[in-house]
């Protein structure tokens, strides 16, 4: 993938880790609610979740860097990164549709494992936190004592 940039002018290109798996979200810039709520609800269950996080264009004609930044660090906390991707290169790689989040799972070697697409509902949620749980610990939860 060629280099990106987040919202703040920051290098923020994908770059595998030998040997890590990485669960890549990407949407359309309107859709960004849809990639917190995505990060909130696994990051819940799998708290050691390594994850990029992709903002795509749909619009025509394509918004300017500088008004995509503009909403993403309105609406995005600081310590989020977002990758601005105005030439869809993230979608038209995996041929994604991001009117809805698109959600990547890649190997340690940057092979897509498997995708999804949709918003953060309870069946797609469980679907895709089973799915992932062998790349990343779920939370133990530890009953005290009696």
């Amino acid at each position: 993938m060629p280099p990106l940039t987040d919202q703040y002018g920051q290098n923020y290109s994908f770059v595998p880790v030998s040997g890590e798996a990485v669960l890549v979200i990407v949407a359309d810039a309107r859709k960004l609610r849809w990639i917190g709520r995505w990060e909130q609800k696994l990051r819940k269950r799998l708290p050691e979740l390594n994850s990029y996080r992709v903002a795509g264009v749909l619009d025509t004609p394509t918004p300017s860097y500088a008004d995509v930044a503009a909403v993403l660090q309105r609406w995005v906390p600081p310590e989020v990164p977002i990758a601005i991707d105005l030439n869809d290169n993230w979608a038209n790689q995996y041929q994604l549709d991001i009117a809805e989040p698109c959600l990547l799972l890649l190997d340690g070697n940057n092979n897509l494992i498997t995708q999804w697409r949709g918003r953060p509902k309870k069946a797609l949620i469980e679907a895709v936190v089973t799915a992932l749980q062998p790349y990343f610990p779920p939370v133990t939860v530890t009953e005290p004592a009696p």
